[in-house]
């Protein structure tokens, strides 16, 4: 199964209930689960990504941030994927966090800033048809 978890790690009142990325996303790869959530989200959404990452043959981890916000609730989902390297993520990160930076570099992961809704979507176009 692929997977894309998309994650804000914003302000309540910063948080977007959509996106032209995540519009992109669901038509590039229909056949991906989508999974979305926020630093803010109940705890049951968090458990159902957990439940998603071990079924998982590919993960994309793409990661909205602001600085100064905690990653908090979604901090399971982000070590989950981190920490397992046999998922073999891809990370992608728009927006400045040093939580999310130390994190990352904890685990050494490799991190690619989104540039564009357009350059984001090729590198997870040739993640997901990779071997």
């Amino acid at each position: 199964m692929k997977l894309i978890l998309h994650l804000q790690i914003k302000a309540l009142l910063n948080i977007k209930f959509s996106s032209e990325l995540v519009k992109q996303l669901k038509i590039e790869f229909p056949e991906a689960i989508l999974f979305e959530a926020d630093s803010h989200s109940e705890p049951f959404l968090i458990q159902q990504g957990l439940q998603f990452l071990k079924e998982a043959t590919k993960v994309v981890l793409i990661l909205e941030s602001e600085a100064g916000e905690s990653p908090s609730k979604v901090a399971p989902l982000i070590e989950k994927v981190i920490r397992h390297t046999s998922l073999n993520a891809m990370v992608l990160i728009n927006g400045e966090n040093h939580v999310l930076k130390k994190m990352m570099s904890l685990y050494y992961v490799e991190v690619l800033e989104v540039e564009s809704t357009e350059s984001s979507i090729m590198l997870v176009r040739d993640y997901l048809s990779s071997n």
